[in-house]
């Protein structure tokens, strides 16, 4: 709400309002009220309160609105007036190379596209202790889809567009977009079919009193232009700004790095034009002029002057060297001077006299000053050109530079504030669909993204951890605690569920604790399919199973004692005590699922009609699992 001013809505007919659908208008008084609540019950001043003319007056005399004082709302460019001219000035500045280098550093940190070409997914992991069960996955199915259609809409599947986004919004410290929706006059919005990006400089923020006295959040686009001015609502557009109110900052990124490259350049530039100037060899005639006159001597030495006359220019922008305005440069020059007195021509060599800027060890010093206003870690740099650049990766926290763990905070910090882009949409796309929930704020505020991270660098260190991660949960699987047994004996039992310490200390998600658990029961299926297939054959030879002969993992024989599953027996494979068949195929005598045919293992047949894991009849269990 920072910059926000109160007017009234305009009620004539076919004014503002009639052209906006109702559920986008009550989108944008959502808030509101609280904000209101908030403002009447506060007792003192703030400080954009401090700034009013009077502080009985709620509201700036300019438009400002103090409600900046109760949250850290946007920065508005509108307000800035020398912003146009310094974000010319700053795109300009971010053309050099290293600027640019240093961008797309971040931008590649930041961004990461994966094969389906996403950079990021809804982060829907707090909502389980939002939502109820019943209705957990109804709601995650519509966020997801509703992120789908807000992700096509701005078209960040095909392309790059986000990732120059980011750098754009680095270089401005503005982004803004009008959200548009489907749906013409009464017709209420049902989706977001696309976005239009527009100058944050054109928008400036207002707040409105409807005719039934609800607060509305509007943005002003070119205000006083009878052609271009235009009127939107809040739930209309995505504002993103890099400077937040009521804090001190830079207003982008970029804006921060002028000062440390200037002076880096400076000395640059000084090093380039001594050893140019210092490359030129000078050649010095002194030649007798007898008895001129003073006035011809001085017009004679004016034209030498004219003629010895040397500018050295080095081109900001694309780094060429010009010499008396001309890119050529002559590595040897000769200089002549008149002598009044001197009776024969003296020819003799000399160059420019000043300090020795061949030593190029101070520009290290302004080269890593620099990097640390970058944030950019040195290891993505070329410290020393000579020796190459860039240091080996670790995967292991023991392994990890201080400077990593701060550069990776600071591109968690750029991630929360560029997600806004997406999740105000898929928010609004969401709540269209499922209006009871348009004031659930604690649902909102549960949703996040997740983006995504370096594959290779990903996988080492999701090992990594899951290996320490392992070895921890063995060592707290260890610390036990006394119990008493039913039978009244005292024995010890683990402290920590090994539940609680998997989740605490690998770190898996839902997703993968369900996937593991589906593979455990398939699992327990087929062992029991080997179960029932086992029985049945003892049950047609007719023979009993005995104790510590057929059994699962009773010795001697591994999974099936004598003559089980497990080589180790005396009759070998599971399945050779009935007549030294192969497992995986029946030979002449009997085959693991046959009696005299060379059937397979799973599909073997008893008297050639019994397939091993059942017969030809399903059962309805059967045919579910199928």
């Amino acid at each position: 709400m920072a910059g926000f001013r109160l007017i009234s809505m305009d009620p004539k007919p076919g004014g503002f309002l009639k052209n906006i659908q109702k559920n986008i208008r009550d989108l944008s008084i959502l808030g509101m009220k609280w904000d209101e609540k908030i403002i009447a019950q506060s007792k003192s001043i703030g400080i954009a309160e401090s700034q009013l003319d009077s502080m009985y007056n709620l509201y700036y005399q300019n438009g400002t609105y103090p409600g900046t004082d109760y949250g850290q709302k946007e920065f508005i460019a509108f307000y800035d007036k020398e912003y146009p001219t310094r974000r010319d000035f700053l795109r300009k500045f971010a053309m050099n190379a290293e600027i640019e280098h240093v961008l797309e550093v971040i931008a590649d940190e930041t961004i990461i596209y994966d094969d389906s070409n996403y950079f990021a997914y809804p982060n829907t992991q707090n909502l389980k202790s939002i939502i109820k069960e019943d209705k957990a996955k109804e709601i995650v199915d519509d966020l997801n889809e509703a992120y789908k259609k807000v992700y096509f809409a701005f078209g960040f599947n095909q392309g790059h567009d986000a990732w120059h986004y980011l750098k754009k919004f680095l270089i401005d410290g503005f982004l803004s977009y009008e959200i548009i929706y489907d749906g013409e006059d009464e017709e209420p919005a049902k989706e977001v079919i696309h976005f239009k990006e527009i100058d944050p400089i054109s928008l400036e923020p207002e707040i409105r009193n409807d005719e039934d006295g609800n607060e509305l959040r509007v943005w002003v686009q070119y205000r006083g232009d009878t052609q271009k001015e235009r009127e939107l609502l809040d739930a209309n557009l995505i504002y993103l700004s890099w400077a937040r109110g009521n804090f001190i900052s830079r207003l982008s990124y970029v804006e921060r790095l002028v000062r440390s490259f200037n002076m880096l350049r400076t000395l640059e530039n000084s090093r380039i034009i001594w050893n140019v100037w210092n490359a030129q060899y000078r050649i010095k005639i002194i030649t007798p002029i007898g008895s001129q006159s003073e006035a011809k001597a001085r017009t004679r030495l004016s034209e030498l002057r004219g003629m010895y006359k040397e500018e050295l220019n080095i081109d900001e922008n694309s780094g060429e060297v010009t010499f008396n305005g001309s890119p050529q440069f002559s590595f040897a020059k000769t200089y002549v001077f008149p002598s009044k007195n001197g009776e024969q021509t003296d020819i003799d060599g000399f160059q420019p006299q000043g300090y020795n800027l061949s030593d190029t060890d101070s520009l290290k010093y302004f080269w890593m000053r620099f990097i640390m206003e970058t944030k950019v870690p040195s290891s993505r740099f070329a410290n020393d050109p000579q020796g190459g650049g860039g240091s080996v990766w670790g995967n292991s926290a023991d392994t990890v530079a201080r400077e990593e763990i701060g550069f990776s905070n600071f591109t968690n910090r750029i991630q929360s504030m560029f997600q806004e882009v997406l999740l105000k949409p898929t928010w609004l796309q969401f709540v269209l669909k499922h209006p009871e929930f348009k004031k659930d704020e604690a649902l909102k505020s549960a949703i996040g993204l997740k983006y995504n991270e370096e594959n290779i660098f990903k996988i080492a260190k999701e090992r990594s951890n899951a290996e320490k991660g392992a070895s921890t949960i063995q060592t707290m699987l260890s610390v036990t605690q006394p119990t008493i047994t039913p039978t009244g004996e005292i024995t010890q039992i683990p402290y920590f569920d090994p539940k609680f310490l998997v989740e605490k200390y690998l770190e898996f998600t839902d997703e993968d604790i369900k996937l593991n658990n589906k593979y455990k029961k398939e699992r327990e299926k087929e062992m029991k399919k080997l179960v029932d297939a086992y029985s049945r054959i003892a049950k047609a030879r007719g023979e009993e199973q005995q104790p510590g002969t057929g059994g699962f993992g009773e010795a001697p024989g591994g999974f099936g004692g004598e003559g089980g599953f497990t080589p180790g027996g005396e009759a070998g494979e599971f399945g050779r005590e009935f007549g030294g068949g192969d497992i995986f195929g029946g030979e002449e005598t009997a085959g693991f699922g046959g009696q005299g045919g060379e059937e397979d293992i799973l599909g073997g047949e008893e008297a050639g009609e019994e397939d091993i894991f059942g017969t030809e009849e399903e059962t309805p269990e059967d045919e579910e699992e199928t």
